[in-house]
């Protein structure tokens, strides 16, 4: 008689390149180890670029945390290890370590130090395809690691290195090895700024990156990742907002409670635009842990993701991990699954003052078509040279306004109350007086292309006070 039941293993080979093939992005396995460093208790980590000159041979992500026993690393290196249940942590579903390190590389190496005590473990491909084989690393091999210079980390009792070889995916530049990897730290510093940007504000947590040369014992230079909060602009873009608001209770969750945020239009800040296209990171910004999962997006309560008339519209949503069971995540911890009944809940919110989700989502569209109406494109206007007005005719343009002051401390101010450019007299009458009107009107010109769009706005963008203060700070030999 037959068993009913008996065991139908996975097929090494065919397992260990359908793992590989998961769809992590780089930035998204890199905010997966940090996570493990984040549990560890790392106060800094370091990622770390390994190139030979010509390309990228190896990268190491280094922490200072607590480290772990050789058992511990064991488990850790085990696809599906323990889930992390302690309180904080950032851990889900014990993959992230192995699926992000194997889908960037052919080979990758655990370094722990606890206590002083070095313990290490490898998976290669191949010793996943002849059976699960993981290699243990004897001290010849982990002791280098350590004694390495790893910025200005402490690894001398306990830490972590994680060290990817026989790397996948990495592009090649057409200008060089620098080059392609200034493409990648860019990309790394937006997504870590972002995912990370509680733990960076608030001191928990530096994140750093440099680039080593194999083989060359000049000391890297270190770079530190800058917090990048979707939630940080200084005055709101309605007066109503931001609000806390409260859904109905949902079955088996209860009460969520969201905030409701408005960005100012025609921003600039680099928190604003996240690198790219605003519109398109509108939405639920959801965090686990104060580690941001989700950035952007409506998850299906409005149509059109990156519809530009909701591109100031931003909601703050924390989930406590008891409802993981609830709100499920994808591997990559990139994206949220609401459970059923979760839209209508969040149409239904309201909050404290009688604000209702329609009431939020007419209050954003508004703040967005009265800025495109109030702040129509700037023109330029009175003071400006006849041909450059007559270049920027529209029937809806908002004009700019320039003039020369006798009563100003610098060679240039904009004012955005009166929509006017100022140029000192001194600047005009001493600085330039040897100058021909062709050039004092190339000058104009170039004034309104570098401040016109402050004037789509009312306030002046921290860039164009960067721009005022350098422009000012050139020009000011010119008055003496």
């Amino acid at each position: 008689m037959k068993e009913k039941f008996a065991p139908s293993l996975p097929e090494p080979s065919r397992m260990v390149h359908a793992l590989s093939q998961i769809g992590y992005k780089l930035e998204n396995a890199i905010a997966d180890l940090i996570d493990n460093s984040i549990t560890a208790g790392a106060s800094s980590v370091l990622i770390r670029f390994l190139h030979d000159g010509n390309r990228l041979v190896s990268l190491a992500i280094a922490d200072d945390g607590h480290g772990m026993t050789e058992r511990g690393l064991s488990d850790a290196m085990r696809f599906g290890s323990a889930e992390d249940h302690s309180k904080g942590g950032l851990g889900k579903f014990g993959m992230g370590l192995k699926l992000a390190s194997l889908s960037h590389s052919d080979e990758f190496s655990v370094f722990t130090r606890r206590n002083g005590r070095n313990s290490g473990k490898r998976w290669t491909i191949e010793n996943l395809a002849s059976g699960w084989l993981l290699e243990t690393l004897d001290s010849k091999v982990t002791k280098p690691v350590f004694e390495n210079n790893w910025a200005d980390l402490d690894l001398g009792k306990n830490g972590t290195v994680v060290l990817w070889d026989r790397l996948r995916g990495f592009p090649q530049h057409k200008k060089g090895i620098k080059s392609g990897l200034s493409l990648i730290e860019r990309r790394l510093r937006l997504h870590l700024g972002l995912t990370f940007h509680r733990f960076i504000e608030d001191g928990r947590v530096h994140i750093k990156m440099d680039q080593q040369e194999i083989n060359r014992r000049t000391r890297p230079f270190f770079v530190e990742i800058e917090p990048l909060n979707p939630f940080g602009y200084e005055v709101s873009g309605s007066e109503r907002f931001p609000v806390r608001m409260r859904t109905p209770a949902i079955d088996g969750i209860g009460h969520l409670e969201f905030d409701a945020h408005i960005w100012p239009s025609k921003s600039e800040e680099k928190e604003y635009r996240l690198g790219k296209r605003a519109a398109s990171h509108q939405g639920f910004y959801v965090y686990r842990n104060g580690r941001l999962i989700q950035a952007g997006g409506w998850n299906g309560l409005v149509h059109d993701d990156s519809e530009p008339h909701s591109s100031l519209a931003r909601v703050c949503l924390d989930l406590e991990p008891k409802l993981d069971e609830f709100f499920g995540l994808n591997v990559q911890k990139s994206a949220v699954i609401t459970p059923i009944g979760f839209q209508d809940a969040v149409k239904a919110s309201e909050s404290e003052c009688g604000l209702s989700w329609e009431d939020y989502r007419k209050a954003s569209i508004s703040a967005y078509r009265q800025s495109s109406e109030v702040f129509s494109q700037p023109v330029p206007g009175k003071g400006f040279p006849r041909k450059l007005q007559q270049a920027y005719k529209t029937e809806n343009g908002n004009e700019v306004k320039l003039s020369v002051s006798e009563s100003q401390a610098d060679p240039v101010e904009v004012d955005l109350n009166s929509r006017t450019i100022r140029v000192s007299s001194q600047l005009r009458n001493v600085g330039m007086s040897k100058a021909t009107d062709s050039s004092w009107h190339a000058f104009t010109i170039l004034l309104f292309e570098t401040f016109s769009t402050a004037f789509a706005r009312d306030s002046l963008s921290k860039l164009a006070e960067q721009k005022l203060h350098a422009l000012n700070k050139s020009l000011s030999y010119l008055e003496e």
